[in-house]
């Protein structure tokens, strides 16, 4: 299993290029949205509660596809509201 990372600022091209390096390697795109509009349903951006359901989402996710040996694409944005610790969790 391997996860290809793509990580930048906002707007900045992550989700056009995952999901072209899916289309040509057939990997499926975890697009970082994907965990923000599910945690941004409940709760406002940044609160306590976004950023715990989100991490929980991210986390969940990594795990469930290492179970499987499931590779495949993630966007990242690195900002303020996520645990510096949340990087290395996610490599592990």
């Amino acid at each position: 299993m391997y996860i290809v990372f793509i990580h930048g600022p906002a707007a900045s091209g992550k989700h056009t290029v995952g999901s072209r390096l899916s289309e040509i390697t057939g990997l499926p795109l975890f697009h970082n949205h994907l965990a923000v509009d599910v945690a941004k349903s409940l709760f406002s951006f940044g609160t306590p509660s976004f950023n715990k359901l989100r991490a929980a989402i991210w986390r969940t996710a990594f795990e469930e596809a290492a179970a499987s040996n499931q590779s495949f694409i993630f966007t990242f944005h690195p900002e303020a509201s996520v645990e510096p610790s949340l990087i290395d969790d996610l490599c592990e």
